[in-house]
């Protein structure tokens, strides 16, 4: 008779525990590959601002390439270090679903100003190249990122950017971006 009171607190203390409060975590360190129409890797440090909010620190190396017959494969490395502060807007929604919020999963909105710190030529033809002024801009943008596994990680990000050329133009650029990578 006593291994029931026994298995009866037994059974509490594992469901009590499985019933912990959802919070964002402090902060997340990811490595990323970025698959856009050029390819990117960048490395971000997500620190939680508040219950929806989160600031991410960034440091991106963008990759550009040409291929022609007649020139031979040119391109360019450009680095673009940017800070991003993001409004994840269906955190309680996610979890009256019963869904993870675990490492930053969740749908936001972004505003990242990012300016263009560096670029890199290499090919065959470089004095082919146009030109190439360092770039600013703002990027506004919607985006999802979700965990999976342990340390794995995506996210999917589509967004409008007003960006001005030092040569004293400006254009807008739209940016997709998919990237896929490892969190801690």
């Amino acid at each position: 008779m006593q291994r029931v009171p026994f298995l009866v607190l037994l059974l509490c203390s594992v469901a009590a525990s499985s019933l912990r409060a959802q919070t964002f975590p402090k902060r997340t360190f990811r490595i990323q590959l970025g698959v856009p129409i050029v390819p990117a890797l960048n490395v971000q440090l997500e620190n939680r601002l508040g219950s929806q909010f989160s600031l991410v620190a960034k440091a991106e190396a963008l990759t550009l390439f040409g291929f022609s017959s007649a020139l031979g494969t040119t391109g360019s490395v450009a680095y673009a270090p940017s800070a991003e502060l993001r409004w994840y807007y269906n955190v309680n929604r996610r979890l009256e679903r019963g869904k993870s919020i675990d490492r930053f999963s969740g749908n936001f909105f972004s505003v990242e100003p990012f300016v263009k710190a560096a670029q890199s030529k290499f090919g065959n033809y470089l004095e082919y190249l146009p030109p190439i002024y360092p770039d600013a801009g703002l990027l506004l943008s919607y985006g999802m990122q979700r965990g999976f596994g342990r340390h794995g990680h995506w996210g999917l990000c589509g967004g409008i950017a007003p960006i001005a050329v030092l040569d004293g133009g400006y254009t807008t650029v739209v940016k997709l971006n998919f990237q896929i990578g490892l969190q801690w």
